[in-house]
């Protein structure tokens, strides 16, 4: 189990003054694009970004108005979902698939920070201002 050295120096000492650490949250689950999906949403084969499948309910990013996918398709027996926006940029730093996005979280941001979301939705880049929270217990 190996955890990157940035993200323990971010962690531990939160960890040290409050024996915990407090993730921020966004409130989606994603994927990462796929030749079929950008078949299927007739976008460039050469775009890059982080699909939006679902929008949790009463979310940092349901509050800032971000859309998941609303269609699924089956291709070769696999059920994909598509439509929805494509996150593409966080705080101006490119967003190429799901993990760029996770990564910047952790390392950058915590509950509270407002965050500027670039998505690309029905092929036009737009600006959306996140307030992220804390990530929910299970």
């Amino acid at each position: 189990f190996a955890v990157p050295v940035n993200i323990v120096k971010q962690i531990v000492p939160d960890l040290i003054e409050s024996g915990s650490y407090v993730y921020p949250w966004l409130g989606i689950s994603g994927r990462n694009l796929s030749l079929d999906i950008l078949e299927a949403m007739d976008l460039d084969p050469l775009q890059r970004g982080a699909l939006i499948i679902e929008v949790i309910s009463d979310s940092p990013a349901e509050r800032s108005g971000l859309l998941g996918s609303w269609k699924q398709l089956e291709i070769a027996g696999q059920t994909l979902y598509v439509g929805g926006d494509i996150i593409i940029a966080i705080d101006n730093t490119t967003v190429r698939e799901i993990n760029d996005l996770i990564v910047y979280l952790v390392k950058h941001t915590h509950p509270g920070d407002i965050i500027t979301l670039t998505v690309l939705r029905a092929k036009e880049e737009i600006p959306l201002s996140v307030t992220l929270k804390p990530r929910p217990e299970r």
